[in-house]
């Protein structure tokens, strides 16, 4: 099993963080999205070729490819999750997560932290020997990142892997994300720029028009909150693509 993680937020404000994991228990999707490749690419406007993600579709080409990319998502045995974090909720403190003295920027990569273990935790009970890929332009790169994340979760019987006897993760690492090998993380990227998208739409009509076709193919009402809370989504959906909008419980220490 590989299991890419992402990350996606709004620019500059940072009000939405999301995160989202892409589960491929074979290369189905490797393959699918190679085909596509070696057709059709994505084009910046002097023509020059760029990844296939979410940021990228801004033109009716690039769009196209996009739509592919889903459709291929949707063929393929991979599924995704998310997790959203709205940090303008009236619930959400950032001191939460720091001490007094510490800078915003300390206690931003512990919210990032707290928040990775959380979604990769939730959704591996069942799954060892995994290995995880992150992009290596995200945070990854900062705050010794990867190797929290192997002492949670890369040792048998203990912390997130705690009752199994292989670990959770067998290898944690960071790739470039615009390397043939590694195109899977775009869809990722791709499925993240929608949620966001629907959460805070944009004046692109092709970047609106992806987050339409990702809700058309999955056949719900939308991305938001208000479709992802009491089980408003089938549990045939949810198996292929969730969303979870994170809110604190009362009870300090513990969340929803």
């Amino acid at each position: 099993m590989i299991i890419y993680l992402d990350e996606s937020y709004d620019q500059p404000k940072k009000r939405f963080i999301l995160l989202g994991l892409l589960f491929n228990p074979s290369k189905i999707l490797h393959g699918l999205l190679t085909q596509i490749h070696s057709k059709q690419r994505c084009l910046d406007k002097h023509n020059n070729i760029i990844e296939t993600k979410y940021k990228n579709c801004f033109t009716k080409r690039n769009y196209e490819v996009c739509k592919k990319f889903i459709d291929a998502f949707m063929k393929s045995d991979s599924w995704f999750c998310a997790i959203v974090v709205d940090t303008h909720s009236t619930k959400f403190d950032l001191d939460y997560f720091g001490k007094p003295d510490e800078t915003e920027a300390i206690k931003e990569a512990r919210v990032y932290k707290k928040f990775t273990e959380m979604i990769i935790s939730q959704n591996t009970k069942k799954i060892t020997n995994a290995v995880l890929l992150v992009d290596e332009v995200t945070r990854c790169n900062h705050d010794q990142f990867i190797e929290l994340i192997r002492e949670a979760f890369c040792f048998a019987g203990t912390k997130y892997s705690v009752n199994k006897e292989k670990p959770t993760l067998r290898h944690v690492g960071s790739i470039k994300s615009d390397s043939p090998e590694n195109v899977r993380i775009c869809v990722c990227d791709l499925l993240l720029g929608c949620i966001l998208n629907n959460n805070l739409p944009t004046r692109n009509r092709w970047k609106n028009k992806i987050r339409k076709y990702l809700i058309q193919i999955l056949g719900i009402k939308n991305l938001l909150e208000n479709s992802w809370i009491g089980r408003k989504v089938s549990s045939t959906i949810q198996r292929k693509f969730r969303i979870w909008y994170w809110k604190p419980s009362n009870k300090k220490g513990s969340d929803n």
